[in-house]
């Protein structure tokens, strides 16, 4: 079983997590007013996602944007030597861009030919840069039991066993957690839902003790209960 049996298991009720995932895109190009990125992943018209540019020059910048159009260019080999979909997308920032995306504007504007009116739309070639994009999603799950070195959770997406999950439990204050998936099975109540085990990988010692307290306090509601 994914939970060592040395730690009581406690059931759980009303405790709803959030899954964070980071898909890699790379970006093609981008302007003040938008960025064009080629993705495994499709990205879904209209749809606002959160974004972290990333650079090896030490850039970062964290915005969203707002899928305009998005299409299949073709496939490219994976890691596993199948076929994997290519998806090419135009995405639209949202709100004011952060100071280190105007300074990286300013400069690429400095180097380029673009005329002084047309600086909004004047998109540029990231290739000396070698940025990725990161789009970050997000999807809720149900935990149904807990233990200081893992969890039972309920959730729509099925992960394979022995990846790296990274999470958010609203305990008494939110925690950020990873963990590894060890057990996955349809669940008994709903088979569009599966049951996820998932170990905990690497508990900051804060962390640990939020864990700990939270256990506590279902404990003594359990022996409230028995009484």
């Amino acid at each position: 079983m994914y939970l060592t049996r040395q730690h009581r298991r406690h059931r759980v009720a009303d405790l709803h997590g959030t899954l964070q995932f980071a898909h890699p895109a790379t970006v093609i190009d981008l302007s003040r007013s938008g960025i064009a990125v080629e993705s495994a992943e499709r990205l879904v018209p209209g749809r606002i996602y959160p974004l972290q540019l990333e650079g090896r020059d030490g850039l970062l910048i964290t915005t969203s944007a707002r899928v305009v159009w998005c299409k299949l260019t073709g496939t490219l080999e994976n890691e596993d030597g199948d076929s994997a979909p290519v998806f090419r997308a135009g995405l639209e920032f949202q709100g004011v861009l952060p100071d280190a995306a105007t300074r990286l504007f300013d400069r690429l504007e400095q180097t380029s030919s673009a005329g002084v009116g047309s600086h909004l739309k004047a998109r540029h070639k990231l290739s000396d840069l070698a940025s990725t994009l990161l789009r970050r999603d997000q999807a809720t799950f149900v935990v149904r039991s807990l233990s200081r070195r893992g969890m039972g959770a309920e959730m729509e997406y099925s992960p394979r066993l022995g990846s790296m999950l990274d999470f958010v439990l609203p305990l008494d204050e939110p925690v950020e957690l990873r963990g590894r998936v060890a057990d996955v099975s349809p669940a008994p109540e709903d088979p569009r839902h599966f049951m996820v085990g998932i170990e905990f990988v690497n508990v900051p010692p804060l962390v640990q003790g939020q864990i700990d307290r939270y256990l506590d306090g279902l404990g003594r509601m359990d022996s409230s209960e028995v009484s």
